[in-house]
């Protein structure tokens, strides 16, 4: 089977899940906590999770997300991994493994610009950021005057 048809299967199928939340427009958000021991899995898992979902959901973005174990205030909570960047200029550090590009972002703190990408053979890459970065991304895409959370 072709990609483009097995895409096409996806969204033809009866959605099941189009999405854990529901709070950014035109976007599906795939939400992942897993233990430490567990993140690599986590990480591909919200990605791939993603992009299904939005599919599905005929959403233009996709956000996995997933929990840091044990992060505290001020620390990076919350890491972004999709398989597609929302703006297409992404400059992105590129890592060996998911892991070591999840510890990269949040060493690197919640404001931090820092966009990596995970190339597996087999697999389609991830992009991994702290969620705020996905967002400010998320935000170029937006038509001018448009507020991306309803709160």
């Amino acid at each position: 089977m072709r990609r483009s048809d097995a895409a096409h299967s996806i969204i033809d199928r009866p959605a099941e899940d189009i999405g854990d939340l529901q709070v950014l427009p035109d976007t599906t958000i795939q939400v992942k906590a897993y233990k430490q021991a567990g993140l690599s899995a986590g990480l591909y898992g919200a990605a791939a999770g993603a992009a299904v979902q939005s599919l599905r959901a005929r959403s233009t973005y996709q956000l996995g997300m997933v929990l840091v174990p044990r992060a505290r205030a001020g620390q990076v909570r919350w890491v972004a991994a999709v398989r597609t960047w929302p703006t297409a200029d992404v400059v992105a550090e590129p890592h060996s493994n998911a892991l070591a590009a999840f510890r990269a972002v949040t060493a690197a703190g919640l404001n931090a610009p820092l966009v990596t990408v995970v190339s597996r053979k087999g697999i389609e890459p991830i992009y991994i950021s702290s969620v705020n970065t996905w967002l400010e991304a998320y935000r170029v895409c937006l038509p001018e005057g448009t507020e991306p959370c309803p709160f």
